[in-house]
């Protein structure tokens, strides 16, 4: 299982390989099998890092589609790769948060992954999100966006103590300190976005996160991405 898995002490045995090895026929009562709770989350964890064999573009599609029916709002933590199913998972997102740290080398990478997110022509939808800011040798907001070239939708300060209790217990940041109230912040600007307007109401009002693996590579866009990225 993946970290957030373990984060949160989830004993859930499922990953999204069996999601998407049954995505041509999930339904209310697969899915319930598959997916952990924590609150008001259902969570899917990631896949282990081998596997036995890949799954074809259509089974992502036929997930995605099959979450949309169930929830209304859906997390995906994507990694840096920029697979052919995540580069169709962004095509479908309503929202995009690129996440940096503040220190030189985090701001390099992002600006890499800025222009991969670019020519993939998703910068309307794109903003960032600063993990770790704040200290006297921190770069000013302004400075940030002009390094990475998209806007700065929030900041989230350093605080090992809360995020150490909540590693411990297995559970959400408790409390009032800036980390807490920054990342409340965004769930609540989220959850409100996502509120539908004259649409079919979701079976569902909880959450989904559920965590992306490497594919097979292919798509002319993917490869203007790949070629930015690693450039």
């Amino acid at each position: 299982m993946g970290l957030t898995s373990f984060l949160l002490k989830l004993d859930g045995t499922k990953s999204i390989i069996d999601a998407l090895e049954r995505a041509s026929t999930l339904d209310r009562s697969v899915w319930e099998k598959l997916v952990c709770q924590r609150g008001t989350l259902d969570i899917l964890g990631s896949a282990p890092d081998q596997f036995s064999r890949m799954v074809g573009p259509a089974s992502y599609e036929a997930l995605l589609l099959f979450v949309r029916t169930q929830y209304q709002t859906i997390f995906v933590d994507l990694p840096s790769t920029l697979d052919t199913h995540e580069v169709h998972t962004l095509q479908e997102a309503a929202e995009i948060f690129l996440i940096c740290t503040p220190d030189l080398a985090g701001l390099h990478m992002a600006r890499r992954k800025a222009d991969a997110l670019r020519n993939l022509h998703l910068q309307g939808r794109v903003s960032v999100l600063v993990n770790l800011a704040g200290g006297r040798s921190a770069p000013s907001n302004a400075s940030i966006e002009q390094i990475v070239t998209f806007p700065v939708r929030l900041t989230i300060p350093r605080d090992d103590k809360a995020i150490s209790n909540a590693v411990q217990k297995g559970d959400v940041v408790q409390g009032r300190s800036l980390f807490a109230r920054q990342v409340e912040s965004l769930a609540e600007r989220i959850a409100t976005a996502s509120k539908p307007s004259g649409l079919p109401v979701p079976l569902r009002r909880k959450f989904v996160d559920y965590f992306s693996i490497s594919a097979a590579r292919c798509s002319d866009q993917w490869h203007r991405a790949r070629s930015s990225l690693n450039a």
